[in-house]
């Protein structure tokens, strides 16, 4: 994202009522969990707050 904008917004479309575990990568190698959370709807938007000039960012919904 560029400095002084909105961060990007990630919407995630998946049944509720299951934990999921949001991921980030720059490689599509390596990847960091941002956040786990409980999905109470069936979609649930997040905003990236972390993302700062990356050339290439990745993400990912996995079940724990």
């Amino acid at each position: 994202s560029v400095p002084g904008t909105n961060p990007p917004l990630i919407r995630v479309a998946a049944p509720p009522g299951r934990f999921y575990s949001l991921e980030i990568s720059s490689n599509l190698a390596h990847w960091t969990t941002v956040t786990n959370y409980f999905g109470m709807e069936c979609v649930t938007v997040f905003a990236d707050l972390t993302a700062t000039n990356n050339a290439a960012r990745y993400y990912r919904i996995l079940l724990p």
